[in-house]
């Protein structure tokens, strides 16, 4: 018997991000989100695996020569199957799990009518004598993306070795018609990201806020990287505690108000979105308190072309240029959901995946107070005072 519900997929694993172009499914197949059809999938994948059919590249029982599938042992299943929505995967969990219980089934039921809601994509998984890998391909709820011939899965999430995504992807392409390709992230998205998900926590302005800075988000290590500046040195990673991150916000809110202040025709302003593939990074509250920083007591700047943010980290996420994501959950009193700006968060791969132009305006909305049009470069007089050397005791803004 199981200690506690399986853990929903897409959480505490490191995926490698993909786009996928609509799928077609031609007039004799209706949808794919129906489980005939991924029955179906799920055999012919499962036959390839196998052996029993070449697509390109076999792989079979008792191979060893890759290092990844040769410690997995022999092959055993592949499975597509509906991914349901965190809340409704989270039903169908404590449901089976109460079963082995002898929970009230009535009960049950209740909560199933009430909590089951809408798919969030398809999950593949294949399991092998010692390893699981999964395949997760993930739509946007908030659009229309099933039609006639097509379904739209927008996000493509792999965690397996190298000779079975091959297969995988190569299955995809001939069978769906789609174009599979690598996502990979530019700095504007990645401190974008971490900008948003900041501003999703700190909304009140109370003692809340505070709290769940230093709870959710922990520490935050932003790599940097100098591809031509410094090609000897291969990354620098800057750590700011969950102590200082309260105080990187709020001063980097005194900054943004500054340079609100400053006279329009000496400010040189753009537009961006999360789909922008270069640029200088928004200045949203905390990256502009940590360009700041970086330029005052390193003699770095974001704004130079040979400075670039390469990975985030924090207690909520890892986000990486190359596309590696990985995202770790957040309960809220105990009902298994994620936090708003999790959920938020998950939705902006699957739009930056569509490259939906998310932001109309090189702004920091909502959360951050009124929409603020940002400049390029950021100048004031008071740079935030290191993290290591901070004095609690000195007033914040």
């Amino acid at each position: 018997m199981a200690d506690k519900p399986s853990p929903y997929p897409l959480y505490n694993t490191t995926y490698t991000s993909h786009r996928l172009s609509p799928l077609y499914l031609g007039d004799a197949t209706p949808t794919l989100l129906d489980d005939a059809t991924l029955a179906k999938h799920s055999r012919r994948l499962n036959d390839i695996l196998k052996g029993n059919i070449v697509l390109g590249v076999q792989i079979g029982n008792g191979v060893g020569g890759d290092e990844g599938l040769g410690r997995a042992g022999f092959f055993q299943s592949c499975r597509w199957t509906v991914l349901k929505n965190e809340r409704a995967w989270a039903v169908v969990e404590r449901r089976q799990f109460a079963e082995e219980e002898d929970a009230d089934p009535e009960s049950r039921d209740e909560e199933d009518a009430s909590d089951v809601g809408e798919l969030a994509g398809v999950m593949i998984e294949v399991r092998y004598e010692r390893a699981t890998y999964m395949g997760l391909m993930l739509r946007n709820p908030e659009a229309s993306e099933i039609s006639a011939e097509f379904i739209h899965l927008p996000l493509l999430l792999l965690r397996m070795p190298g000779p079975l995504k091959e297969i995988l992807l190569d299955y995809l392409a001939t069978t769906f018609d789609t174009r599979v390709s690598p996502m990979i992230l530019p700095p504007d998205f990645l401190s974008w990201s971490l900008e948003r998900f900041l501003g999703d926590l700190t909304g009140n302005g109370d003692r809340q806020d505070v709290q769940n800075l230093k709870s959710i988000v922990k520490d935050i290590q932003i790599t940097l990287k100098f591809p031509t500046a410094a090609p000897a040195l291969n990354s620098l990673d800057i750590k700011i505690p969950q102590e200082n991150i309260p105080i990187f916000v709020s001063r980097g809110k005194k900054i943004l108000r500054q340079k609100s202040s400053v006279d329009a025709p000496r400010t040189r302003k753009r537009k961006w979105s999360p789909s922008d593939d270069a640029g200088q990074p928004p200045a949203g509250p905390f990256m502009a308190a940590f360009n700041l920083y970086i330029k005052t007591h390193m003699a770095l700047s974001l704004s130079h072309a040979d400075v670039r943010i390469s990975k985030i980290a924090c207690g909520a996420f890892v986000l990486g240029a190359e596309g590696k994501v990985k995202i770790f959950p957040q309960l809220r009193h105990d009902a298994h959901l994620p936090t708003k700006a999790t959920h938020r968060f998950i939705q902006s791969l699957v739009s930056r995946a569509k490259q939906n132009q998310m932001l109309g305006k090189n702004s920091i909305s909502g959360r951050f107070g009124a929409d603020v049009e940002l400049p390029l470069e950021v100048h004031v007089d008071d740079a935030p005072p290191p993290y290591e050397l901070h004095d609690p005791s000195l007033p914040s803004v």
